[in-house]
């Protein structure tokens, strides 16, 4: 009998750390969509794939697109363009009460004046256990100390990777 007990422990463990078994597929897909709605200006998508916490803590998907609106013109009076923001490594989805959480990582490639910046950066996407409803939130706002109060249950959970300034890449005239 205790055998049969140690079995089913050792399972329910290895299940536990395995975490979800979901459509991996479909996550990379979700995270792909929420990256190039973001690149190609498509804010509304962009706004719908954003976890409503994160909405809500900017004022609304109004008061949101209003905002990533006007940061895109400064961007752009700048010499500044979204290029591309290739996904990377998806790691493994951990479960946290009723709620799956997972760090998609990304290359974010930005033009700038006399070159092009790249940053490594991530996504924390997150989605109930029982629908495959993946909503994102990007790692550079998850380093603001309000993420902390917004998404406590992860802190201290789930190693969020450590985010570095941007690399600046001059472009070679010929």
């Amino acid at each position: 009998m205790k055998v049969m007990e140690l079995n089913t422990l050792w399972v329910l463990l290895l299940s536990l750390s395995i975490g979800w078994q979901g459509d991996v597929g479909q996550l990379r897909e979700r995270a792909e969509e929420c990256a190039q709605s973001l690149v190609s200006g498509n804010l509304d998508r962009f706004i719908d794939l954003t976890h409503p916490k994160a909405v809500e803590l900017l004022g609304g998907k109004e008061k949101m697109k209003q905002m990533l609106e006007e940061s895109q013109r400064e961007m752009k009076t700048d010499g500044y363009d979204f290029i591309s923001a290739p996904i990377g490594t998806i790691r493994d989805v951990v479960i946290i009460g009723s709620e799956r959480f997972v760090i998609v990582e990304y290359v974010l490639k930005t033009k700038a004046p006399n070159g092009y910046l790249t940053r490594d950066s991530f996504l924390l996407g997150i989605a109930s256990i029982d629908k495959e409803n993946w909503t994102f939130v990007d790692g550079i706002g998850l380093q603001r100390p309000e993420a902390k109060t917004v998404f406590p249950e992860i802190f201290g959970k789930i190693e969020l990777p450590q985010l570095k300034p941007p690399v600046f890449h001059q472009s070679i005239k010929e």
